[in-house]
């Protein structure tokens, strides 16, 4: 997970409780401190050596300030991942590709991004946000599982 806010630690304990391992890269101290020593706190908007993902990991962005994605969604996109996916309007969703190809991302590799993410549309509450993205994340874990 990675991001600032109070989706953060909703998601994170959803996750923990599903039973799966976490990361949570923030910018923000009070969000790292909720998520306690699964945190890593970032300090520059750049890529980051503890973002690594293989074909069973997933990574859900959830800033508000969508200045902090493009690097992580870049490093990202370089990996192999189960999931990559951004909180946000479909407006922000289009503002987030057209970063990523401002990056150098390709077309092809930035529409791994899924956005908006989670199941519920339109989800405002970080509860029903944290629900509904990790039932998204856990649906395609059970169809890669099954494949």
């Amino acid at each position: 997970i990675a991001g600032h806010g109070e989706e953060v630690p909703a998601l994170a304990g959803l996750a923990r409780a599903w039973g799966a391992e976490l990361l949570v890269l923030t910018p923000d101290e009070r969000t790292a401190a909720a998520c306690g020593s699964e945190a890593v706190l970032l300090r520059t908007r750049a890529a980051h050596p503890a973002l690594v993902l293989d074909r069973w990991s997933a990574l859900v962005m959830l800033f508000h300030d969508h200045d902090w994605e493009t690097a992580l969604l870049r490093q990202a996109l370089a990996q192999e991942a189960l999931f990559i996916g951004a909180m946000g309007s479909a407006r922000t969703h289009a503002n987030r590709l057209a970063a990523l190809e401002a990056a150098g991302v390709s077309e092809e590799q930035a529409a791994r991004v899924c956005g908006p993410i989670g199941l519920i549309p339109a989800a405002r509450d970080p509860q029903t946000l944290a629900l509904s993205v990790l039932s998204e994340v856990v649906a395609k874990w059970q169809y890669r599982r099954t494949d």
